[in-house]
């Protein structure tokens, strides 16, 4: 049986009424509170009691003090002496508790209750919703923007999708925590000025933010499966691994501080250690987690074995793809070096290839991407967006734009030729009903032969 259990937590820091009533529940069923941290909440076993706990306020107190302050010290004097124990503290948040029948209340003032309440909340609540809920909301803006310009893009991306989706969730709870507690603190000014108490928090903000809460681990989960479950694992290793990491970066952040708490440094010295190795550690998580994609080539199949001729890396045993220059030029290929890349959802999938090979002593590059349209009120979206963004190029008196030709010798119902002003270039666009092919060729122009074998492997089978 076990002595001891940890559990998980959604409090909002002025709902000290909830916590209380938790806290007596929990004691009722033998289980008295022990720790109390920012999400987890550890309990030691105990007789089932009837155990009231009472919360406080202390706003000046700070998580990176060396211990008790002069003033808490008083405090939990002061509360000794009518009977309450201190438990321990969460934040500015001071938790006691008593089994008297008939404990001397530890908060008379409801004004000076609600007034600490706020300078709580103004130091640890709203600058961290002040500083994430812009960055949010500029992340959604962004969002919706390419949804609305290019939605064949977002729709063919699980992490495209899945970043939208957390960041509207996250937008929300923002905006709820921020609308709640103005809304509670008003109504309390209100109730505190008529001479009642501060206002419970309905229960509603609380099932929202538990589905919130909910929403985001379903969401995640949602995008690992899908992840694994199709054409690119890698993308869902990548975010569990980032999981992992910044777990054990947010450990190594707290252990620090706790640390430097044990060890009696000041406050000062605390914050600025703590927040040193955050950055420290943090850049680290994400410069090696970006280092470790690009020079292990996560997302293109990994790098292989490679040699080295005319000063150029050619792949040892090349990977295997759809439409290859030996297929085109009909030559052996004496060297190559090949990459692919592939992402998707349920909506649409996106296959890219591209090929380096020497072939008779001159280099042939070949590039090509492959579309399949799993919801047909996306084909026509992602045409425009195919067609329309080849006219920006950034380079003046220079456009780029498509001229459609005819699509039978590709064996293909639709077909468009890239032009550079009136000049044709080396890219085509090729259409079947469920699928769309973009590839660029090193021989211009294809011979028939190229273009029958281009829409022969490339094409829907």
């Amino acid at each position: 049986m076990k002595n001891r259990k940890r559990r998980f937590v959604n409090f909002n820091l002025y709902d000290y009424q909830a916590v209380e009533e938790h806290l007596s529940a929990m004691a009722a069923r033998g289980w008295r509170l022990e720790k109390a941290g920012n999400q987890i909440w550890t309990y030691r076993r105990a007789e089932p009691a009837k155990v009231r706990y009472a919360v406080t306020y202390s706003p000046s107190l700070s998580q990176f003090d060396p211990g008790p302050t002069e003033g808490q010290e008083r405090l939990e004097d002061l509360c000794a002496a009518a009977g309450w124990e201190k438990v321990c503290g969460w934040l500015q948040m001071q938790i006691f508790s008593t089994e008297a029948e008939n404990p001397v209340p530890l908060e008379t003032d409801e004004a000076l209750r609600l007034e600490n309440i706020h300078r709580t909340v103004k130091r640890h609540f709203y600058p961290a919703h002040f500083v994430m809920l812009p960055l949010s909301l500029f992340m959604l803006a962004s969002f919706v923007n390419s949804l609305i310009r290019t939605p064949a893009r977002v729709f063919g991306s699980n992490s495209r999708l899945f970043s939208g989706a957390m960041y509207l969730l996250l937008t929300v709870m923002l905006l709820v925590n921020l609308g709640a507690y103005w809304l509670w603190r008003r109504r309390s000014l209100r109730s505190v000025e008529a001479g009642g108490r501060c206002v419970r928090l309905g229960p509603g903000y609380r099932r929202i933010a538990w589905g919130t809460l909910g929403l985001v681990f379903i969401l995640a989960a949602v995008y690992v499966l899908s992840s694994f479950l199709g054409s690119q694992k890698i993308y869902g290793v990548y975010f569990l691994v980032y999981l992992v990491f910044f777990t054990l970066l947010t450990l190594a952040v707290h252990g620090t501080k706790n640390l430097l708490k044990r060890r009696g440094v000041s406050r000062g010295k605390n914050m600025a250690a703590t927040l040193t190795v955050d950055i420290v550690l943090a850049l680290a998580l994400v410069g090696g987690l970006t280092w470790s994609a690009m020079h292990f080539g996560w997302f293109t199949g990994g790098e292989g074995e490679t040699y080295t001729y005319q000063n150029q890396t050619w792949d040892a045993d090349p990977i295997d793809i759809p439409l290859t220059a030996a297929d085109l030029t009909g030559q052996p290929v004496q060297h190559t070096r090949r990459d692919a890349m592939q992402d998707g959802t349920v909506f649409l999938s996106n296959q890219q290839y591209w090929e380096t090979a020497l072939v008779d002593g001159d280099l042939y590059v070949l590039s090509y991407d492959l579309r399949d349209v799993r919801a047909g009120w996306l084909y026509e979206p992602l045409l425009e967006e195919l067609l329309g963004t080849e006219k920006r190029t950034g380079i003046p008196l220079m456009e780029r734009r498509y001229v459609q030709e005819d699509a039978s010798p590709w064996g293909a119902e639709a077909a468009w030729r890239q032009y550079w002003n009136e000049t044709p270039g080396d890219s085509w666009l090729l259409c079947w009903p469920e699928r769309i092919v973009g590839i660029r060729l090193d021989s211009v122009p294809p011979s028939a032969e190229e273009m029958a074998l281009v829409g022969d492997l490339l094409g829907p089978a």
